[in-house]
């Protein structure tokens, strides 16, 4: 059974309501109830559609979506959890409150995981780059930690799932860079964990390096344009890593 508007008024307002910068009784506008997990969220549609053209389409087709007593759209998440999802639409809320946008969500994997996911499954492009930068510039700036560890795989799966690219190759390159040979001793999990096609560039830029050591080549930031090229060739065609004869450019 769905909550009426007046059950939702009664009852404490969900925390991505809560986000600083809203109007106050913002929730009186919600025009649309998500059916999460047996409990109704109370969402605003435009916010929702302005970021997600599957959210657009789920508001303009009436198979999918039905209203209740009070004219709301009851729309049902049924492959969502209701953590994720209030997870989510709190990131949503903040960036439409024009509040201070969660930096890159720290170093919590389940908040990141739970916006990109989202963000992704409903085909929000620009919360994907939006995300992606904000990841991107925690890693430079070492608010992430990447160590070669557990952590680092499972945030390159995200990234790989996501469609991450510059993600992907960063910590791609930071696993070559920084691993030693404990990083095979996960090899359980990182078989399990690791894409194929990541794996494979990973194990390539690690040679690379074993062969520069073996010649007496420091390991330094202009040693790494090669393993670096063998990233992006990959990830964004060979066209962006190769000189005019077609070979890869590792000068």
């Amino acid at each position: 059974m769905t909550s009426s508007v007046v059950d939702i008024l009664n009852s404490e307002l969900p925390v991505y309501l809560q986000v600083p910068g809203l109007p106050e009784r913002f929730v009186l506008l919600a025009d649309t109830l998500l059916m999460v997990e047996n409990t109704a969220l109370p969402v605003h549609s435009q916010i929702l559609a302005g970021s997600s053209p599957v959210f657009f389409d789920m508001f303009l087709t009436p198979l999918t979506s039905s209203k209740n007593e009070d004219s709301k759209l009851i729309v049902p998440l049924a492959t969502d959890t209701l953590g994720n999802v209030c997870i989510a639409l709190e990131y949503l809320y903040s960036r439409f409150a024009n509040t201070k946008i969660p930096a890159t969500f720290g170093d919590s994997l389940d908040e990141a995981e739970a916006v990109l996911a989202f963000a992704h499954k409903y085909g929000m492009q620009n919360i994907l780059q939006e995300c992606e930068c904000c990841l991107m510039q925690a890693v430079i700036t070492g608010t992430l930690e990447l160590d070669v560890s557990e952590a680092a795989i499972t945030w390159l799966a995200l990234a790989e799932d996501c469609g991450l690219s510059t993600l992907l190759a960063h910590i791609e390159l930071h696993i070559i860079k920084f691993s030693d040979s404990n990083f095979w001793t996960l090899s359980a999990y990182t078989r399990e964990t690791i894409p194929k096609d990541s794996l494979l560039r990973i194990t390539r830029g690690m040679s690379y390096y074993i062969d520069q050591q073996a010649f007496g080549a420091p390991i330094c930031e202009s040693h790494v344009n090669l393993p670096t090229l063998i990233l992006w060739q990959t990830n964004f065609g060979a066209s962006a890593c190769e000189d005019d004869g077609g070979n890869i450019d590792d000068s």
